[in-house]
């Protein structure tokens, strides 16, 4: 899940994301709110896509004959 933050004139896009196993938290500034919509929108859908991969991959290890 990804928010959008006022910061003065520009709009940031903040979410979580993993790195070398870690849990860090990205900050990405646009100078419109449409540019920062259309970012929060493709890291959402990354983030979906991501995790249902991950989430059929286990399963399949689970269920693997």
């Amino acid at each position: 899940m990804a928010s959008i933050v006022q910061r003065g004139g520009s709009y940031s896009v903040v979410y979580y994301t993993k790195e070398n196993g870690i849990r860090k938290q990205k900050w990405e500034s646009f100078r419109t709110e449409k540019d920062a919509l259309h970012r929060k929108y493709m890291v959402e859908q990354y983030q979906e896509m991501f995790y249902a991969y991950s989430r059929l991959t286990r399963a399949a290890e689970q269920h693997s004959f």
